[in-house]
């Protein structure tokens, strides 16, 4: 059996004490202008060894583009950090880090940028569903149940000043029932 047939067999936790123990020190030095580390090994016994490794050229940290973040202040004003995510991704636009928008990723971006998220602008002739559930008096999955076969609510409650239109809404959403004068 050969010498590297035995070293394969042997653990690495044996591997890595007798290097510890036939290494007297390392002395590591960065060439910034050729991207390289070099480390040089002095063994016992007066032995040296210099081993080079090319470095990883990566810019440091990640800068956004100020037009990315003209965008995001713009649209915080109006939109939820989910509705920019899926704006942005509709764009192919990437986070500075090159990843797709998320909500949290918006968020966070918005969080180092400082931007402030808007207020949503309230329209009277729209209802959330906790106001719809408020105002109708009904409960939600009733309320979701109208919402779903875009039936009128007066038809159910004998409110004429309300009425739902089929869409399917998630908790928190807005849901488009439509007051009528």
């Amino acid at each position: 059996m050969g010498v590297t047939e035995r070293l394969h067999r042997i653990d690495s936790k044996l591997k890595k004490q007798l290097l510890r123990a036939a290494i007297r020190e390392i002395l590591v030095e960065v060439d910034r202008e050729n991207h390289r580390v070099e480390a040089k090994l002095h063994w016992w016994g007066g032995a040296h060894s210099l081993i080079s490794i090319k470095k990883r050229i990566r810019p440091r940290g990640n800068k956004a583009d100020p037009s990315m973040v003209d965008l995001v202040r713009q649209t915080a004003a109006e939109l939820s950090d989910a509705e920019i995510a899926r704006i942005l991704n509709m764009k192919s636009l990437e986070t500075p880090a090159g990843l797709r928008w998320t909500k949290d990723r918006v968020a966070t971006f918005r969080y180092r940028h400082h931007i402030k998220a808007g207020r949503r602008r309230h329209d009277e002739n729209y209802l959330t569903m906790k106001e719809a559930h408020a105002h109708l008096d009904i409960s939600r999955n009733g309320l979701l149940g109208l919402v779903m076969m875009g039936g009128r609510v007066e038809d159910w409650r004998g409110d004429p000043k309300v009425s739902a239109s089929s869409v399917s809404t998630l908790s928190g959403m807005t849901c488009p029932i439509e007051l009528r004068p």
